[in-house]
This record gives C-alpha cells, structure tokens and sequence, in this order.
C-alpha cells in the first residue's frame, strides 16, 4: 500500500514543490510542507479509497499541511504586530453556526474554500490571503464580503459572520 505514496511521490513533487514554494515563499517551507503531507499520508493510508483518485486524496492532506504550516507560521510571526484589519473572532459563536460555516466552506469552489479556510480558520486578513496566494486582494475581499452576505442573510441578518 505504501507504493502507491512513494510512486505518487516521485512523479509528483516537483509540481508541487514549485506551487508551494509559490505560496510559502521560500522552497524550504514548501519542502517541510511536501515532507509532513507525505508522512501524513503514510499515517493515514488506511483512510484512502481505491476508487478514489489518489492524486485527489493525497492533494486534500497536503492543502491540510499548507494550512496548518500558515496558521504555525502565522502565529508565530505575528505575536508582535498591530492588526491592520478587521480580524474575525469565530469563538463569538456557538458550535453549531462554526459548523454550519465550516459546511458551507466546504460547498465552495476550491478557490473560495481556500480563501474562506485561510479566514475564518486561521484568521488571516483579505490583505495577508493574497500575500500568501496567488489570488488578488481584490478577490479575496469579494469571495470573504459575499460569503459574509450570504451567512448573515442565512440568519435573518446577524452579524455572526463578522465577530460582531
């Protein structure tokens, strides 16, 4: 069952090594990256599908080892700095609505879910989302400014969304 990880590994990591080096900035990060999710793999080979693409598979446990480096790094680096923008306080919110937001994250176009993860999981700012991405500040703002939209008409226009 391993052979599966080692093959896809070998034919694959320069791909994604270069769009990891692209979003983390530095080829070392997206090296400790491919490094986790291939042993995050191994970890859970027991949960792959033989129907499924592995490709697919093993692409949702390395979006989950970007994530969580960014959040790591994230944390770390900016314990010191003034916040610059509106940051959203998920724990203003029962479990219950986190968990619908999270559902409806997870409806999303892999774009929006990326953008929407980076926010509303880890808190990064629409500004910080595309300094990290190859998506537009722009983009960003309208993908985080209609999913707000859509939850607060969702619950009678809370501001549940916001922290608020």
């Amino acid at each position: 069952m391993y052979e599966i990880i080692e093959n896809y590994y070998i034919e694959n990591k320069d791909k994604h090594i270069k769009r990891l080096t692209f979003v983390l900035g530095s080829t070392a990060a997206a090296e400790d990256v491919m490094h986790e999710a291939t042993l995050r793999a191994c970890k859970y080979i027991h949960s792959y599908d033989r129907g499924e693409a592995f490709g697919k598979w093993f692409s949702r446990i390395l979006k989950n080892a970007q994530f969580d480096y960014l959040a790591a790094e994230s944390t770390y680096s900016s314990m010191d700095e003034p916040v610059e923008e509106e940051s959203y306080d998920c724990s203003a919110i029962s479990d219950q609505v986190r968990r619908e937001i999270y559902q409806r994250i997870s409806d999303k176009n892999a774009v929006a879910q990326e953008v929407l993860n980076l926010h509303y999981r880890y808190g990064y700012s629409p500004k910080d989302i595309a300094n990290i991405t190859p998506f537009s500040y722009s983009q960003c703002h309208q993908i985080i400014h209609r999913f707000r939209k859509e939850m607060q008409e969702k619950y009678n226009n809370a501001n549940i969304v916001t922290g608020k």
